[in-house]
């Protein structure tokens, strides 16, 4: 939208189509990319929660938990939060996770506590008194190992 009282002579009309050259080549680097993502997010988003919540530590840390949640999850969802501040509509299937979203957060909160609660009680613990309190380790075990990947 232009002034129409506002009167410009040439080397400014140039600048106003260069400009609007670099508006609508911005607009299609931008629908080229939001397509992209709509191919690649509709794909991906089944497998992403599919992720196992925790997993065991590696090397001297193998008796602690490790938070899993899915990293790219949540890029998805920041992803899909910068094309609707665009203007871009979500692929129905990652629109349907994001309404999840909130819920997954509050998910990925609980996990962390019990990751934090259990790797505390780990830490606590001495060589002696985890043999002492085998049994009860073995217990948290078994009810974290839904939620336990390898």
């Amino acid at each position: 939208r232009r002034a129409t009282f506002i009167v410009l002579d040439e080397r400014q009309e140039l600048i106003v189509q260069e400009a609007e050259g670099f508006a609508s080549s911005l607009r299609d680097y931008t629908q080229k990319l939001y397509n992209a993502w709509c191919s690649h997010a509709s794909t991906c988003s089944d497998k992403l929660l599919s992720v196992p919540l925790m997993v065991r530590g590696k090397g001297t840390e193998r008796l602690k938990l490790v938070l899993n949640f899915s990293v790219p999850l949540l890029t998805l969802f920041q992803e899909l939060t910068f094309f609707a501040k665009l203007g871009f509509a979500a692929p129905a299937r990652v629109n349907e996770l994001y309404s999840r979203q909130e819920e997954l957060r509050h998910l990925r909160e609980h996990v962390l506590l019990v990751v934090r609660d259990y790797n505390s009680i780990i830490e606590l613990l001495s060589v002696d008194e985890r043999l002492l309190f085998r049994e009860r380790i073995r217990f948290l075990d078994r009810k974290i190992q839904p939620g336990l990947g390898s």
